[in-house]
């Protein structure tokens, strides 16, 4: 009797797994062999049309992985490195780097000026970043430091630049005005020293 009712449990138990409609024939088992990056010939002629960043929105990975696999494939040749470590003659260690963006702009002070007029003419509420934004647009990569010394020149010192510590900060805001209007940029300083400057 007991062994009866551990059959009946058995059967049951492989009942409940079994299908209400068994195949017919035997299932087939299809297998895919994946394999890891992207399809070489296909990665070759891409690496030279698009940019890595491109590619990586096409392949689902990033960037760097697309390069390393064109590099691993032998359709890039590596970069130098970024930085340096040297010695120099007296024992002093010090570091070179290098740029792989764009070239500097080679213009003279006086050709940056010229040019930052014209942009403060056009859109003369542009700030340093603004101008610098805009020199690129021209194609022209000016650094941080150039566009400040051009607007320095060009525009000159802001009123409250050489603060001597008598009087409050300033500070620049549209300010309203009576009835409803509203005046943009206005100077609200705290003495009339600063006015004075202005």
């Amino acid at each position: 009797m007991t062994s009866n009712l551990e059959d009946m449990v058995a059967h049951l138990d492989v009942a409940q797994h079994a299908s209400l409609e068994p195949p017919e024939a035997e299932l087939v088992i299809a297998e895919d062999i994946l394999t890891r990056g992207p399809d070489k010939e296909f990665l070759r002629s891409a690496v030279r049309t698009k940019s890595y960043a491109e590619l990586r929105r096409h392949f689902g990975c990033s960037s760097r992985t697309v390069r390393c696999r064109a590099l691993e494939n032998g359709f890039a040749q590596p970069c130098p490195p970024v930085s340096e470590e040297h010695v120099d003659n007296n024992g002093d260690e010090y570091v070179t780097y290098t740029s792989y963006g764009p070239e500097m702009a080679d213009l003279t002070d006086e050709e940056i000026d010229s040019i930052l007029h014209q942009i403060l003419d056009s859109f003369p509420s542009f700030g340093r970043e603004m101008a610098r934004a805009q020199f690129r647009a021209y194609g022209l990569r000016v650094s941080k430091d150039r566009v400040h010394d051009a607007t320095l020149r060009v525009v000159g010192p802001h009123p409250c630049s050489e603060d001597e510590g008598s009087h409050g900060a300033c500070i620049v805001s549209q300010v309203p005005m009576p009835y409803g209007t509203m005046m943009a940029g206005m100077l609200i300083c705290c003495s009339a020293d600063c006015i004075a400057k202005a």
